[in-house]
């Protein structure tokens, strides 16, 4: 619910999932709220999650007025996507009135009927979908606009929260039929466009009376009901446990995260080149929680890490990473070997790190698997390379750091093992090669505050990353935006 000084106000959840945080609680109780975007965009779905949760979690009533879709074809709908409303209309909880053949018979008539339903049901929610199939039933413009004050005016006395559904014809750019006149306590526009070309979906809060909105545009999916995405924010493990790990395949290395396994068909393939590219405006702990699963399946069974971070991050951070899934100080001594362009003072101490300085770069290199090859031997495991581009061009220049990629890929194949290499803006030359060398191919930007990942090899849809931090450690909860 609200919080602060809005503590006050009388809100009615909206039953979106993500939404009423970031709306302060839901919407202002007994308001009109417009419900508007082209077809296809989600609005009934939304409205149907308004009055299905209202009547199923929060004991208020609703109805379901329709001018395009019979009852039959809305029920059958809803009931795929799990909302069983013949249920609630068996328990008295819910109703749908029928409009579709209503051409004419004036605002009154209109009026009448839907407001005797309300009140015989004692109704607190109601939809009216869709509301632009009325204005265009009247032969008078002015009766739309009356509608809508008429309604207006009846519902608040009511106390039932309304949601007009209004269609925007595709490449219209106004919220409905002279939209901008309608009095409503708030305007939620819905719409599909592109991003990285695949298609995505956002809801902006145009207006929403006595709200104070730190975002008003937010990416949205229809995967399993309506779902709002809100900015990425970490979350803090309550109660942490070991990390879990998932076995492999014959053919795929896991990734660390079940979730991203599905996307990817069954993880990383063995002996595979992975690039991983990273948005500009992706920070360590988002990109982090994608990776860091993998890293921890790989020493959670024994087998060895070795990583070049990116810029930014170094080997105390890469530490505090792996205990925070549980890895033991000896695991992570005897099986993670973070570089460092120096060498460290004490590093007796501190055998995990090794430095990236040499005399030149094929010094440079040649130690760099002369370690892989030692651990590979000690324990009888393929090892997981993980390798920040930008940190390789600043120490050794352009050419040696696309070299070393490349061989990367070679001695992955060879050896069976997994290389991981993480580009960021700025690197387009070798990230170009590396995508070329690559089996799988992914990239991490962020959307209206969001993060989304898409695969550019295998090509997959966009999906929107949250942390799930419900087993005791970080997770990637992967959602399709569909």
């Amino acid at each position: 619910m609200a919080t602060g000084d809005f503590m006050d106000l009388n809100r009615v959840p909206s039953g979106v999932q993500g939404l009423d945080s970031l709306i302060e609680g839901g919407f202002p109780r007994g308001g009109v709220i417009l419900v508007a975007g082209n077809p296809g965009t989600g609005k009934t779905v939304l409205a149907a999650e308004f009055l299905y949760h209202g009547a199923s979690d929060y004991a208020e009533k609703g109805v379901y007025v329709s001018f395009v879709e019979g009852r039959r074809p809305f029920l059958e709908g809803m009931l795929r996507l799990g909302l069983d409303f013949e249920e609630l209309e068996r328990e008295g909880k819910f109703r749908v009135l029928d409009l579709v053949t209503v051409k004419e018979g004036g605002v009154e008539a209109v009026v009448e009927t839907v407001m005797g339903e309300v009140y015989s049901l004692e109704a607190s929610r109601l939809v009216i979908d869709p509301f632009s199939a009325v204005a265009q039933a009247f032969e008078r413009a002015i009766d739309a606009r009356i509608l809508v004050h008429i309604f207006g005016k009846m519902v608040r006395q009511a106390g039932c929260t309304t949601l007009l559904v209004t269609e925007v014809p595709t490449g219209g750019g106004r919220t409905g039929p002279r939209a901008e006149e309608f009095v409503a306590d708030g305007v939620l526009i819905l719409r599909r466009r592109g991003v990285e070309g695949r298609p995505a979906r956002e809801v902006e809060v145009a207006k929403l009376r006595g709200t104070r909105l730190r975002e008003t545009t937010f990416l949205f999916s229809l995967e399993q009901g309506f779902h709002v995405f809100p900015p990425f924010e970490a979350r803090a493990v309550q109660r942490p446990k070991r990390f879990e790990p998932i076995p492999d395949s014959a053919t795929h290395f896991s990734t660390g995260s079940r979730d991203l396994d599905r996307v990817l068909n069954g993880g990383y393939p063995r002996g595979g080149l992975v690039l991983v590219e990273i948005g500009r405006e992706v920070s360590m702990a988002e990109y982090g929680l994608v990776l860091a699963p993998t890293a921890v399946n790989f020493v959670s069974q024994g087998r060895a890490v070795m990583a070049v971070p990116t810029a930014g991050v170094d080997a105390a951070r890469v530490l505090r990473a792996c205990h925070a899934y549980g890895l033991s100080r000896d695991e992570t001594r005897s099986l993670l070997r973070v570089a460092e362009q120096h060498e460290p003072e004490g590093n007796q101490n501190r055998p995990y790190i090794m430095a990236l300085e040499a005399e030149t770069p094929e010094e440079g290199y040649s130690r760099w698997v002369e370690t892989r090859r030692k651990l590979r031997r000690g324990t009888g495991q393929p090892v997981l390379e993980v390798v920040g581009i930008d940190t390789l061009e600043a120490v050794f220049g352009e050419a040696a750091a696309l070299s070393v990629v490349q061989r990367g890929a070679t001695g992955a194949r060879r050896e069976g093992n997994l290389a991981v290499v993480l580009s960021k803006p700025g690197m387009e030359r070798i990230t170009q090669r590396a995508a070329n060398a690559s089996e799988v191919h992914l990239k991490l930007t962020k959307e209206h505050g969001a993060l989304l990942l898409l695969g550019v090899k295998p090509r997959t849809g966009l999906y929107v990353v949250e942390p799930d931090v419900s087993r005791g450690y970080p997770l990637p909860r992967i959602t399709p935006v569909v």
